[in-house]
């Protein structure tokens, strides 16, 4: 599915719908065993690049690898579940980002991109999440 961008009420709303939409989708599936790699690049200092592989079993964070960090050195609750990036995009509408641009897998319905700029205004605020090779366990 296409990205929305969102900058006021009408387009947030468009997103909204898209949102609830999709993750009814995702839902639908009853997904709670799953593996998938997840990236996160922001502007924001010096964590500017997180990757890993993350695994999911019974909806919770069981596995976080390829993080390129020494094991042990950040929790499983720091990397998200599927669930968790529908979250975030509903917070950033919630919080009315400057913008938002957001891409869902055509078949799961999960979120495969997220870009997010809180405040056009701010520096160091934009972000920009992946998630693909969604595996179901």
């Amino acid at each position: 599915m296409a990205g929305l961008m969102a900058c006021g009420s009408a387009p947030f709303e468009l997103t909204l719908s898209a949102l609830e939409s999709q993750r009814s989708r995702w839902e639908a599936n009853a997904l709670l065993d799953y593996r998938y790699e997840y990236r996160e690049r922001c502007f924001c200092g010096s964590s500017a690049m997180r990757q890993a592989t993350i695994e999911v079993r019974g909806g919770q964070v069981a596995l976080v690898s390829g993080t390129g960090e020494p094991a042990g050195t950040e929790p499983h609750t720091a990397y998200p579940t599927i669930d968790d990036l529908f979250d975030r995009i509903e917070a950033a509408i919630r919080d009315e980002a400057a913008a938002l641009s957001v891409s869902y897998d055509p078949v799961l319905g999960y979120p495969t991109e997220i870009i997010i700029d809180y405040d056009y205004g701010a520096e160091y605020d934009e972000v920009t999440i992946e998630a693909s090779d969604l595996t179901i366990l």
